[in-house]
């Protein structure tokens, strides 16, 4: 797909809020694209921002990495889970949210019924 090395490149800003909003694009891409081109592409920059010095930017990876284990299944959700631990225990407390939130999301998505 065309977008995703604009996506990539953006990913890589200087500017917090290009990264934070390119990680709720990445979000929203999941669904659209396929699951191999999603997983090779998009998955690598997710892990990444998670690492961000920038709060906004941990945030949106949380989400981002929500919507991935959505779209793509519950089998890359053991990818996520290091990165779920450590937002869980970010000194910034909205980070800590998202990662909460994301990890209900998930559970929701993916209970039993």
């Amino acid at each position: 797909m065309i977008i995703v090395p604009h996506i990539q490149y953006l990913v890589k800003d200087s500017v917090p809020m290009v990264r934070a909003g390119a990680a709720n694009i990445i979000g929203s891409l999941t669904g659209i694209l396929q699951k191999d081109l999603s997983t090779a592409k998009l998955l690598p920059h997710i892990l990444e921002m998670f690492g961000d010095e920038h709060k906004d930017v941990r945030e949106g990876a949380n989400r981002a990495a929500a919507r991935f284990c959505e779209a793509i299944g519950p089998e890359v959700l053991t990818q996520f889970l290091p990165f779920f631990k450590k937002s869980i225990e970010d000194p910034k407390w909205r980070v800590r949210l998202e990662g909460y939130q994301a990890m209900v999301s998930i559970a929701l998505k993916y209970q039993n019924p």
